[in-house]
């Protein structure tokens, strides 16, 4: 498999990696059958590999790869690496194992060399490995169950924020592209008003739920600060810190502005019922001495399984964020059709389509 692999490096624009046993026999085999519930739905990881499949792979624009082979990457050549981890009952130690001192030192060499990161769920777990951020997120494994509700995204941060009002809405941010199909309740879980500007993820079916995300912000420690400093809720009331420092709720637009400034990044997003700055789901990362530009998505509602009746919207932010790192060509390769209306996105047979000037395009921006 490997050799045919890295036959497509000198055209793939985005690798991405198939962890531990995972196999293109895996992403081409028949649906698996989830224990406990009537309905079968793929394994999302496997199911996201699938959607890689698709739309990088088989136009030559992607590869698999295995943690082993990350070592041999050249950013000049495959510019994006999507890292995609989404296991039920996967322990902390069992993914630290398998990204371990070797992997993660060949992902940090592949970040500085200027290759582009985009790392989902408990993936979201390597940018505090390589040293990005000095704290871990929070790392859950929660098996499947069947919801009753929509789960989204809140573009608008810190909402209900005094001063904050809509200062921090990232709806028009290019990772959304072409998601505000439907803004309704029915679809979204919340009507778009003051305070919601939500994107539904997952519907009311089959879900896991496995959240990575850095629910609570914390600060570096002081310029100049020689002390013990843990990143957890007792470095407010150390000795010598200023009582403001770092001691505020998620109610207060320090703690949103402060995280920005101390970790080079912006937080998108939130869980669709927040209205603070509490637990953003999507984070940016900004370039940074001995670091690319990474994108985390931790968020539980990113579902991959094939039950999820919102999946169209899990396609669409996916490639548009492999599409904002470099991983491909939609944009490009659309213009270059000179075309002059501004182009639409469809799901038409389970594939994402763009439509400009009546043509059809895939994700890669190759003629339909």
């Amino acid at each position: 498999m490997m050799a045919a692999c890295a036959a497509l490096a000198a055209n793939a624009q985005c690798a991405y990696v198939l962890i531990n046993a995972a196999t293109i026999d895996d992403i081409n085999g028949e649906q698996a059958v989830v224990e406990g519930f009537e309905a079968s739905d793929e394994d999302p990881e496997i199911n996201a590999a699938r959607f890689f499949r698709d739309n990088y792979v088989d136009v030559n624009k992607g590869m698999f790869i295995q943690p082993s082979d990350i070592a041999t990457l050249n950013p000049t050549q495959v510019p994006v690496l999507w890292i995609n981890c989404d296991r039920v009952g996967m322990e902390q130690a069992e993914f630290d194992g398998i990204f371990n001192e070797t992997v993660i030192n060949a992902i940090k060499a592949y970040s500085a060399a200027g290759g582009k990161l985009y790392l989902t769920k408990q993936a979201s777990r390597i940018n505090f490995l390589i040293g990005r951020i000095l704290y871990a997120p929070g790392f859950s494994n929660g098996g499947y169950h069947m919801g009753g509700d929509i789960w989204s995204m809140n573009t608008r941060m810190g909402s209900a924020v005094e001063g904050c009002d809509n200062k921090y809405d990232y709806a028009s941010h290019p990772f959304f592209a072409g998601m505000e199909a439907d803004t309704t309740k029915a679809n979204s879980g919340f009507d778009w008003d003051n305070y919601h500007h939500c994107y539904g993820l997952v519907g009311p079916n089959l879900r896991t739920d496995n959240n990575c995300l850095w629910v609570d912000y914390f600060r570096k420690a002081p310029e100049g600060w020689t002390g013990e400093w843990s990143y957890n809720g007792d470095d407010a009331a150390r000795e010598g810190v200023p009582a403001d420092y770092c001691k505020y709720s998620n109610g207060e637009e320090r703690r949103y502005t402060d995280f920005i400034q101390d970790w080079n990044c912006t937080p998108l997003c939130c869980w669709g019922q927040v209205r603070d700055f509490c637990a953003p789901l999507i984070i940016d990362w900004n370039p940074q001495t001995g670091f690319s530009r990474i994108v985390t998505n931790g968020a539980a509602a990113y579902q991959w399984g094939a039950s999820n009746t919102h999946i169209e919207y899990i396609e669409m932010l996916t490639a548009n964020i492999l599409n904002e790192l470099g991983a491909n060509q939609v944009l490009t390769a659309v213009e270059n059709t000179q075309a002059t209306v501004k182009a639409q996105k469809m799901m038409k047979n389970g594939m994402l389509v763009i439509v400009k000037d009546g043509v059809e395009y895939n994700a890669l921006g190759v003629k339909l």
